[in-house]
């Protein structure tokens, strides 16, 4: 559900499936999904603060 929200919304990562069993899935970050590296680096960093 979240995943399809993201990718709907924001195209922040590319899905490739394979026609295997079972199915698998792999995922690959776009060069929009990578301008998030920032936000999600400083979210890291305050959540590693909180866990001292």
């Amino acid at each position: 559900m979240l995943d399809d929200f993201l990718d709907h919304a924001f195209n922040i990562w590319i899905l490739d499936t394979e026609n295997e069993v079972p199915p698998r899935v792999e995922y690959s970050i776009t060069d929009k999904g990578l301008t998030l590296r920032p936000l999600l680096e400083a979210m890291h960093s305050w959540g590693s603060l909180m866990m001292d």
